[in-house]
């Protein structure tokens, strides 16, 4: 029974660990750091997004918004955005991994967030052209 046990623990810790490395697209030195809310973020030469949250973030759950944009400044609906979450005080405790943004009809990407504390959260935006990651970047939240 303890040799179960302890194979499912491994298991999990493992399926973990490899979940919160960065894909295999990207280098630690892509991502970007402190993305700021409501202004334009450069993903490469083709696209740019912004994020923001409908509501004040607080404990439960947030609607985390996010509009992308072309080489032009036309708002598209072309790439997929996931995001993974935690809090960096309790790595590990309170983790969401790939949680992926829904399109609504005028290409708005939206992703409900569940903050379930009080403290700062990391927000990790990942961003996906044809399967392919094209873009990371992180910012924190204070609830």
């Amino acid at each position: 029974m303890k040799k179960i046990f302890l194979k499912k623990v491994f298991f999990y810790c493992f399926v973990f660990c490899c979940l919160a490395l960065p894909t295999k697209d990207l280098q630690s030195s892509e991502i970007k750091t402190n993305l700021k809310e409501k202004r334009l973020i450069k993903i490469n030469n083709n696209y740019s997004f912004k994020y923001e949250f409908v509501k004040n973030p607080k404990i439960g759950t947030v609607v985390l918004k996010i509009t992308a944009f072309n080489k032009k400044g036309i708002q598209t609906g072309n790439l997929d955005f996931i995001a993974n979450y935690d809090m960096p005080a309790m790595r590990g405790s309170h983790t969401f991994f790939n949680k992926k943004f829904k399109k609504n009809k005028n290409n708005i990407y939206l992703l409900p967030v569940n903050f379930v504390m009080r403290g700062v959260w990391e927000v990790n935006i990942v961003v996906k052209e044809s399967n392919r990651s094209i873009f990371s970047g992180v910012f924190m939240v204070k609830i």
